[in-house]
């Protein structure tokens, strides 16, 4: 598998709102961590992304052949069971790390474990499934979970009311992208964007720098402000979606 390939099906342009996705995560949950921890659970989480969209084009290569001929699999520029296997590769590496972590606490590879599994969930039936934003918006929040839980032991009040947040946010997004063509017709979409989804993804690290603001991490502030800016610079070489 190309490089070009693996960046392709890893959507790895959205990988900078999963860092600080972490960066909020371990902020809320009281920031005492230090650098080799915070690097396994950045490195342990972006897993967690990349195998879940490799998943995704997995599940999807039949409905991609008809709708997203571009797309990897379709071009035969990856096989669908290579797909699988990195995906589930990926996924099994993430756990590991986390089970690494784990220390006596064994909340943190319980969520991880979750988490995998919402992820699988979601990739192999979201297009039949109406709950499918609301399982995204799950994932994305069960970060700040596993986040907590490997700095705290617990997953305290903070933790929770900033993961609705983004579990909102994420299924707000979700409903956008969805009515994408509806709102184009009806002009009802921001014209200095044209491309208003890739915006809103790169938009939950401005989402992670608000919570963390609120906790008063300045340096994890800046960097959540930078994983937007690289969010979108990145999503001009690689899409996002």
């Amino acid at each position: 598998m190309r490089g070009e390939t693996f960046l392709k099906l890893g959507r790895v342009s959205n990988l900078p709102t999963v860092w600080t996705n972490v960066l909020a995560g371990v902020t809320l949950a009281g920031g005492a961590i230090d650098a080799k921890r915070l690097g396994a659970l950045l490195l342990s989480c972006s897993l967690f992304y990349t195998g879940g969209m490799f998943l995704n084009d997995a599940f999807d290569s039949e409905f991609d052949a008809k709708n997203r001929p571009e797309r990897p699999i379709p071009t035969s520029r990856a096989h669908v069971s290579h797909v699988f296997a990195a995906g589930y590769g990926m996924l099994s590496a993430a756990l590991i790390i986390l089970v690494l972590l784990r220390g006596s606490n064994w909340g943190t590879p319980a969520c991880g474990l979750l988490l995998a599994f919402v992820i699988i969930y979601y990739d192999a039936h979201h297009k039949r499934n109406p709950l499918s934003p609301a399982l995204m918006g799950l994932c994305r929040a069960l970060i700040y979970a596993v986040c907590a839980l490997a700095v705290s032991g617990r997953v305290g009040l903070p933790t929770a009311l900033g993961g609705l947040a983004l579990f909102l946010y994420v299924i707000a997004l979700s409903a956008v992208a969805k009515n994408e063509d509806l709102l184009q017709r009806l002009n009802f979409w921001p014209r200095a964007f044209p491309n208003a989804i890739a915006v809103l993804i790169a938009g939950i690290s401005l989402l992670d720098a608000l919570i963390i603001a609120g906790h008063g991490s300045t340096l994890y502030f800046i960097f959540a402000l930078l994983g937007f800016t690289l969010t979108l610079f990145l999503q001009r070489y690689v899409a996002g979606t």
